[in-house]
C-alpha cells in the first residue's frame, strides 16, 4: 500500500491543505493519505493555537467524505513533542510504501529536523510548492515535485488572523469546520 503521510499542525486545517493532498494522491497513485496532526510542532512552540484535540476534531471533519483520506490521532496520543522520524518508524512496521508530503519551505530547514537522513531513507519525499521553488533543493536532497505545481494563497496564519479581526472565513475551509470554529470560539484570543 502507498501511504502519503502529511504531518502538520493543521490550526486550522483548510482548503489549501486539502487540494494539495488530492492533487498529490491522484498524481502519485497513492492508495491514501495519512493526515497527521502533531501534539507539539518542534518548529512552532510559540504560536497561538487551538488544543490538539479541536485540531483533529476539524481534520475529521475536513475528511469525512473522502475514502482516500485518513486522519491519526498517533502524535497527538504521544503528548509530546512531534518528530517526523519518530512518526515514520511506528508507520514503518505496517508493510506500507511511505511517502511524505512537505511544502518547499521547509526544504532550507530540513537538515534540522531529528535525523532527517534516516527520514530520506524511510519515506520518499513529496515536495510542493510553498514559498519557493524547490527544484534547486534536488541536488542536496532527493525527492519528487508535482508536475502540476499546486499553488495556494491560504494558510492557517491568514484564517486566524481573519477570525481575529472578525472577517470572514468562508471559502477558505470546509463548512463543517468553519460551524466548528465559530461554535467552540476558537482564534478568538
Amino acid at each position: 500500500m502507498k501511504t502519503g503521510l502529511f504531518g502538520g499542525s493543521f490550526n486550522p486545517v483548510h482548503y489549501g491543505h486539502l487540494i494539495i493532498a488530492q492533487t498529490i494522491q491522484e498524481e502519485f497513485k497513492l492508495d491514501k493519505i495519512l493526515f497527521m496532526p502533531a501534539f507539539i510542532n518542534p518548529f512552532k512552540q510559540n504560536k497561538k493555537s487551538a488544543s490538539s484535540q479541536d485540531r483533529l476534531e476539524m481534520l475529521k471533519l475536513a475528511l469525512s467524505n473522502n475514502p482516500g483520506f485518513e486522519v491519526s490521532d498517533y502524535e497527538i496520543q504521544k503528548e509530546s513533542v512531534s518528530y517526523t522520524i519518530d512518526t515514520l518508524k511506528y508507520l514503518n512496521h505496517q508493510e506500507q510504501e511511505l511517502f511524505l508530503l512537505t511544502g518547499s519551505d521547509i526544504l532550507p530547514e530540513f537538515h534540522l529536523w531529528k535525523d532527517y537522513q534516516e527520514i530520506l531513507k524511510t519515506a520518499k519525499l513529496i515536495v510542493f510548492y510553498r514559498d519557493e521553488n524547490p527544484s534547486h533543493f534536488l541536488e542536496k536532497y532527493s525527492f519528487f515535485i508535482p508536475s502540476s505545481p499546486v499553488r495556494t494563497s491560504i494558510s492557517s496564519t491568514y484564517i486566524r488572523n481573519q477570525i481575529l479581526e472578525n472577517k470572514s472565513i468562508k471559502y477558505l475551509l470546509p463548512d463543517p469546520v468553519i460551524d466548528y470554529i465559530y461554535k467552540k470560539n476558537l482564534y478568538k484570543s
